[in-house]
């Protein structure tokens, strides 16, 4: 219980760089913290249900040039459940989520945001003490439009 409350505080803290720059052109840094209680089930064994904190960590580089805003960012985050005191332990990994948004003005009075992105993400679910315990992983490569 005492983790779960230093991890609450690390909600949405974003530390943001931005620097002068030359015409037009913006460069943007970001540093992400976050914390979480997570809950997830091992369907195996009985259907155990393990609750814990989660903290990540991140960063974001988004230049701006014009209409075009890139973007790139990586996140790890980890964390221990438990269930009747044995531990199962979660990693989550995205080396990438990186995109592009436009945006279209009409007669300087409307917009169109358009928007594309893709990310790479990898998560790990452990359960060591278990009788029969399993490694769950699951890769994931969407694409957004």
């Amino acid at each position: 219980m005492l983790c779960l409350l230093l991890f609450v505080p690390l909600q949405g803290i974003s530390l943001t760089d931005t620097p002068a720059s030359a015409a037009q052109t913006k460069f943007e840094k970001s540093l992400m913290l976050n914390g979480r209680a997570a809950q997830f089930k091992e369907a195996y064994n009985n259907g155990l249900v393990f609750t814990g904190p989660i903290c990540g960590i991140g960063f974001g580089i988004t230049p701006t040039e014009g209409d075009f805003k890139w973007f790139y960012q990586a996140r790890l985050s980890a964390g221990a459940a438990f269930s009747h005191q044995m531990p199962a332990y979660a990693i989550s990994f995205m080396p990438l989520y990186g995109g592009v948004n436009y945006t279209l003005t009409f007669r300087n009075t409307h917009r169109l945001r358009l928007h594309l992105a893709v990310s790479l993400a990898f998560h790990w679910q452990m359960y060591p003490f278990l009788h029969n315990p399993h490694l769950f992983y699951q890769t994931e490569i969407p694409l957004w439009f």
